[in-house]
């Protein structure tokens, strides 16, 4: 199973979108031009934010999660 953010990679490399991809991964790419980097903004490594639709109530296994 490939890695998401290589797949992400892949499809953005094909001409299929934008990804989100961590530059440290994917300096190889950047420096040869086969992706670009818009922007210079970075999310820190190591956090995740976990997120849902506001009206959806909560279930036990998103409580566990948060907690």
């Amino acid at each position: 199973m490939l890695h998401s953010s290589v797949a992400l990679a892949e499809l953005a490399v094909a001409g299929h979108g934008v990804a989100l991809l961590p530059a440290v991964m994917f300096a190889r790419h950047l420096r040869e031009g086969s992706l670009a980097r818009p922007f210079a903004a970075e999310v820190e490594a190591g956090r995740y934010w976990l997120t849902w639709p506001r009206g959806r109530p909560h279930n036990p296994a998103m409580e566990k999660l948060r907690a």
